[in-house]
């Protein structure tokens, strides 16, 4: 369906322009004439260069627009084309970061430039092409811009006035400037103050719902659909304060007043965005009690269910409470992990959390409401995808609330109507004020709050409200302009502080419950304020506060729960504290979190409150285990961003011991996240690795065993098979004393796998008899996941049937292979069982079995599409294709070989290019292009040299030396090939590839004879 556009009569109008506040930010690099003249043009411009660039990522990063490049400066817009309630505050964000970053030496060396800033907020005009900018605040930064200090930032007062909360300021002068009548205040940045949350705003239920008569009607339309069993998916999308969870809040009560159905509200918080699927993992502690998310308890889940009417299987229960019991464990390297590869279990439990929401809508029609999913992590916007997709043949209404539209405009396929909020019109801010003022609505109040607040409704309902609060200010324009220049109030945040302050005292205790966040329970707050305070009147206060309409309460499993009526609100509170004050609760805080309270707070909130403290060796550790619970989870991304907030935070420990020992946490987390992102032989990966083994071996003692995940990293990262030998050697150098057998056997799995590449067949067997000795079933279900992603038996096997086919023992190979098979099955693991037919396709291959190749790759490619695992899929594709195009539809065989190749081109995996090369000459030679098939060859020759392959490179020079004799080569040559891959399996003990290099000797031999 298309998307239904509430904001004009026909969404293929072409409007002229558009009227918005932006915050403009223009910056300039002092003295650069004088660089120029002291500096190689060349030089300059190089500079210049390196400068743009940074300047452009730094306003991005900040959600800014680069409008314009202005020779050595330029020009920037926030609040463009992407509108943010906080546009301003992003802006003089990336101004200091332009004035910090710019300024730090180049290479080393070279001094950085120094700038001057011009930051100005104000209503501007944008042209329908968005390439002309019209209003006072461009005109302004400019001007501010050329006042400044060198490596200064000078703001307008507007500017000064939205971000005041967050920065420090110091007053500089009124100046008078070019272009205006009047002296302007100029205000200059020194630093900023404690961070801010930005939540979404959740509207009084007693306010009136005005001017959205029709968008409530898309809504109501839909719940009616919904009810007769014909689910639908919908977003609503607009500003912060427009009116988004007012409007879901009124077809709430509508619901609930004709009881046509039950209402189910998943939250998603800025906070917890690196936590997968929070919004229902909080939602069903809410409804069930934490406890009954805490252990691997399915049946203990399942009655926790039923107790409250709800009856699901144990199969929709198990991956659920395995997910959300994903607990850390003190050796980071050994992650304890569902027995599934991470994209089938991650799949496995978003399916999961769909049947059970789905569940619901067995007995009555469920309103699914998604709040503010612009801050969901990716888990939950792939169970948001699988509820609109799956909810259509359902009693089921999803609505989701979003400050922004997906990337692309993905929120038009995901959700079957898109619903946009703009700002009131003149007659719907009439109709609200009149319902909220108290007598007769002063004349000209409407036009006034409406041109102050732009039609925002939450805005305009504040605004109210603080001149009802203050009536003998008057009763004009001037009047309520007086008041709000007197109160300092110019944005929305200035009015909820305002009504925070009418509360007298008991602002103080909204202030101090604003730092633990947007709800919060009375004991954790008491325990917060600590014995000082007594629990009546903490008790007396909430309610007061309640009273005010500052907060609410809602009732949980775990008791009442206090909220701020919205988050901004929540924010106003916190702002309004001194930094001293502010550190000093969240330093109660983290002392809690770290003097072994339980306070049921999640990893990632409990690291934002350490590293607010200044605690930042705990703030490392928390973000720590919030990653290692992502990875578990599946959630690599998110595990990303966690790792990085625990190494900024230990950038700033100096405590050099402890620091070390968390930072290679850190690094084996790492390893893993960057192998599953970038891929296990990007430099990122191999890096990670390089430096946690150099920071590991230097700090000395102790069991090796113990970071054995490090050396395992190391080994398997390595450029090429001859390094990856020499590291595995170390590895059963530095292992063979380790007290873990699992190390003992991992580094032997290690030995066997590089020695089978490097063609030592007999060390390989050797490493494989050795390890399997010390297999135990337990610890591989452990650690499978993390070595390789295959179980350990399964690949030593495998090996083994490779080095006896190639040592011409056919029947143990044959043995082992389906050993192997055997032992890969009775895993269950999708990356053990893909492992194992690949080792049965390569054993074919290698001896000429096409039958055989093409039965097993179609069964691999079956498995790898169904679980997403692309390079098995690759792998399947060329070895089914060389065996189809050799024994079956040739066309059709080389199509499917070239679709592997190009798949396995994409995601950078060749692990066996000997082998691979081979295939295609075959494939080339078939096809009569015997030029490049030599070229194919020799190409494999020269890359199982230089990388050390040399198990297949036998092989290959035989090949090549048979296309050269067809060629016509000087017998000498060919001679020299066969001679030499003959030599060399021989040397290796590959006697099967020997026999066929001395095969074609004696062919080649009885030829020159006969002639």
């Amino acid at each position: 369906m298309h998307p239904l556009w509430l904001n004009g009569d026909d969404p293929r109008i072409e409007l002229s322009g558009e009227r918005r506040q932006v915050t403009a930010l223009f910056y300039d690099i002092v003295g650069s004439t004088e660089m120029l003249e002291r500096s190689d043009p060349e030089d300059f411009s190089n500079i210049v260069s390196v400068f743009h660039r940074t300047a452009m990522a730094i306003i991005q990063e900040n959600n800014g627009y680069l409008h314009q490049e202005l020779g050595d400066g330029g020009c920037s817009y926030f609040g463009y084309p992407m509108q943010f309630e906080d546009a301003a505050e992003k802006a003089v964000r990336a101004a200091l970061a332009l004035v910090e970053r710019c300024g730090r030496p180049r290479k080393g060396r070279e001094p950085g430039v120094k700038l001057r800033v011009g930051v100005a907020t104000g209503m501007v005009v944008i042209s329908a092409d968005g390439r002309e900018i019209i209003g006072t605040a461009p005109v302004l930064a400019a001007r501010l811009q050329a006042e400044a200090h060198p490596n200064s930032i000078f703001v307008s007062d507007s500017t000064y006035q939205l971000t005041r909360g967050s920065f420090e300021y110091g007053f500089i002068k009124h100046a008078r400037l070019k272009g205006f009548s009047e002296p302007v205040p100029l205000w200059q940045v020194s630093g900023t103050r404690s961070g801010q949350d930005r939540f979404s705003i959740s509207r009084r239920p007693e306010a009136p719902l005005q001017g959205r008569s029709a968008e409530l009607g898309v809504l109501r339309r839909a719940w009616g659909k919904a009810c007769s069993g014909r689910g639908h998916s919908l977003v609503i999308v607009g500003d912060g304060g427009i009116g988004k969870s007012r409007l879901v809040a009124e077809l709430r009560r509508e619901i609930g007043m004709n009881n046509s159905g039950e209402e189910r509200v998943l939250q998603c918080h800025l906070r917890l965005t690196n936590r997968p699927l929070h919004p229902l993992l909080n939602y069903l502690e809410t409804l069930l009690g934490s406890e009954a998310l805490i252990e691997r308890d399915a049946s203990a889940f399942c009655d926790r269910l039923a107790a409250i009417g709800i009856s699901v299987s144990k199969e929709i229960a198990r991956p659920l409470v395995a997910f959300a019991a994903a607990k850390t464990r003190q050796a980071t390297g050994y992650l304890q992990s569902s027995d599934k590869s991470a994209r089938r279990f991650r799949e496995q439990v978003i399916a999961a959390a769909a049947e059970l929401l789905f569940v619901f809508a067995d007995s009555k029609p469920q309103l699914l409401v998604f709040e503010d999913v612009h801050w969901a992590d990716s888990m939950t916007s792939e169970l948001i995808d699988r509820l609109s997709e799956g909810c259509r043949n359902r009693a089921m209404l999803i609505v989701a609330t979003s400050r922004r539209l997906a990337a692309g405009n993905d929120d038009r396929e995901r959700f079957s109507t898109t619903v946009r909020l703009s700002g009131l019109t003149a007659g719907a801010m009439t109709d609200l004020l009149v319902s909220l003022w108290k007598g007769p609505l002063p004349a000209g109040l409407a036009q006034f709050i409406l041109d102050k607040s732009d039609g925002v409704p939450l805005f305009a309902e504040e605004l109210a409200m603080f001149l009802q609060r203050r009536a003998a200010a008057g009763t004009t324009a001037a009047d309520w302009n007086n008041l709000l220049n007197k109160s300092g109030i110019t944005s929305l945040n200035d009015l909820l502080s305002a009504r925070l302050s009418d509360v007298g005292n008991t602002r103080r205790t909204a202030q101090l419950a604003s730092v633990i966040g947007r709800e919060f329970g009375m004991s954790f707050l008491t325990r917060l304020l600590g014995p000082e305070k007594a629990v009546d009147n903490t008790d007396a206060e909430l309610t007061e506060l309640v009273a005010h309409g500052i907060l609410e309460t809602k009732t949980s499993a775990q008791g009442t729960i206090y909220r701020f009526r919205h988050s901004l609100l929540q924010e106003a509170a916190y702002a309004s504290l001194l930094r001293t004050d502010c550190r000093q609760m969240h330093t109660r805080i983290a002392g809690l979190l770290t003097g072994g309270e339980s306070t049921g707070m999640a990893h990632e909130l409990a690291a934002w409150h350490c590293a607010q403290a200044g605690m930042h060796l705990d703030a490392a550790a928390y973000a720590t285990k919030a990653a290692e619970a992502c990875m578990i989870r599946s959630a690599m991304s998110e595990a990303d961003t966690l790792l990085t907030m625990a190494e900024e935070q230990l950038a700033r420990v100096s405590k050099r011991q402890k620091k070390t020992e968390l930072q290679l946490d850190v690094l084996e987390l790492r390893g893993v996240v960057s192998a599953a992102l970038s891929g296990e032989g990007s430099q990122q990966t191999r890096r990670i690795y390089e430096r946690a083994l150099s920071i590991y071996r230097k700090q000395g003692g102790g069991d090796p065993g113990r970071r054995f995940a490090l050396y395992w990293g190391w080994w398997f990262t390595a450029p090429n098979v001859t390094a990856q030998r020499a590291r595995a050697q170390t590895l059963l150098n530095d292992m063979g004393e380790a007290q873990d057998p699992e190390v003992r056997l991992q580094s032997f799995h290690c030995a066997w796998a590089t020695n089978f590449n490097a063609a030592q067949h007999e060390f390989c067997l050797s490493c494989v008899a050795k390890g399997l000795e010390l297999y135990d079933a337990g610890r591989a279900l452990r650690n499978r996941t993390i070595y390789g992603g295959h179980d350990a038996k399964v690949c030593g096997l495998g090996e083994k049937a490779l080095s006896l086919s190639f040592m011409e023992d056919l029947p143990g190979s044959e043995r082992a292979i389906k050993a192997c098979l055997s032992a890969a099955e009775e895993t269950d693991h999708v990356g053990s069982l893909l492992h194992a037919l690949y080792y049965a396709v390569v054993q074919g291959r290698c001896q000429g079995r096409h039958d055989d190749v093409l039965r097993l790759t179609n069964r691999m490619k079956d498995l790898a599409d169904r679980h997403s695992m692309a390079a098995s899929r690759a792998k399947a594709d060329m070895f089914g294709g060389w065996a189809e195009a050799l024994s079956g539809s040739f066309e059709a065989g080389i199509r499917r070989f070239h679709e592997g190749l190009g798949l396995q081109e994409k995601i950078g995996t060749d692990d066996n290019i000997s082998i691979q090369l081979d295939m295609q000459s075959e494939l080339l030679e078939r096809a009569g292009l015997r030029a490049e098939a030599l070229n194919a060859l020799e190409r494999g020759v020269a890359e199982s040299v230089k990388g050390g392959q040399f198990f297949w490179l036998p092989e290959l020079y035989r090949r090549r030396a048979k296309l050269r004799a067809a060629d016509g080569a000087n017998p000498a040559a060919t001679r020299r090939d066969l001679k030499r891959a003959y030599d060399m399996a021989f040397k290796q003990g590959a006697f099967a590839l020997a026999k066929r290099a001395q095969s074609d000797l004696r062919d080649l031999e009885a030829g020159s004879t006969a002639r």
